[in-house]
């Protein structure tokens, strides 16, 4: 076989080869890929680019926002005489933010509805471990449940 022969074969074979491997590279970066996804990077990308992640948005406070509508729920029981109702709304607040004075009020007015005037006061007086320096109308809301 001579030299020139040799060179086609091998050609060829090569060929091949480049083929097959870029033939089974193609088939594993489709969408059905097992290679890793990186946080902040999209399928496809590569790790060595120079495109900045999407800046972080601030994470959505839902807590304070179960907390709001558990204290609308319990305030409109409240207004409708349904003091228990509003205890209800107020212990379900409290088992997700023990530090929310505002619970306490709720609270505190529903067991002064019901006329248990000391189980108000006590729960006043746990509202008030809680409240801050700037809520002094809720402070002054709480410390008349303790008065009595």
């Amino acid at each position: 076989m001579n030299i020139r022969k040799k060179v086609h074969s091998f050609i060829r074979i090569f060929f091949v080869i480049i083929t097959c491997a870029g033939a089974v590279g193609c088939a594993t970066t489709g969408s059905n890929s097992s290679a890793p996804i990186i946080p902040g990077q999209e399928q496809g990308q590569a790790t060595g680019s120079k495109t900045p992640p999407p800046p972080a948005q601030a994470p959505v406070n839902s807590t304070s926002r179960v907390i709001d509508d558990l204290l609308a729920k319990g305030k409109r029981a409240l207004s409708s005489k349904q003091p228990m109702l509003a205890i209800e709304q107020a212990e379900r607040g409290i088992r997700i933010d023990r530090t929310e004075p505002e619970l306490y009020l709720l609270l505190a007015r529903a067991y002064d509805a019901l006329g248990e005037v000391t189980k108000a006061a006590n729960f006043a007086r746990q509202g008030l471990r809680y409240v801050s320096n700037s809520q002094f109308l809720l402070k002054q809301k709480l410390q008349k449940f303790t008065e009595n």
